[in-house]
């Protein structure tokens, strides 16, 4: 059984790169300064959700030899988090993003 603690994690937390400030967030998720907040600096209107790991035999794409991978799927609202994937490409430079966009079947 995972702790409490264990469960809250999330792969992919956005606020966790780039935080809400506390005035928009208590504004609401629906509220226009919040949803233009989130698209400027997420590229999203809100948090990715169902994150979950997937396995190399599920993965579009692949890592190099001798590269760590990490491999996700999610659901993200308008398009990819692309803004925030720019900044962290910008802040981490010898990080390497591979984006497919699959569609949401139910």
């Amino acid at each position: 059984m995972q702790t409490i603690e264990a469960q809250r994690l999330c792969p992919l937390d956005l606020h966790a790169l780039a935080p809400v400030p506390q005035k928009i967030l208590a504004l609401g998720p629906d509220h226009p300064e919040s949803l233009a907040w989130l698209w400027a600096n997420w590229g999203t209107t809100w948090p990715v959700r169902h994150v979950e790991e997937i396995t190399d035999q599920e993965s579009p794409g692949s890592s190099a030899e001798g590269q760590a991978s990490l491999a996700l799927r999610f659901v993200a609202a308008d398009w990819t988090p692309w803004r925030i994937i720019a900044a962290v490409r910008e802040r981490w430079p010898e990080l390497e993003f591979s984006l497919a966009v699959l569609p949401l079947v139910e």
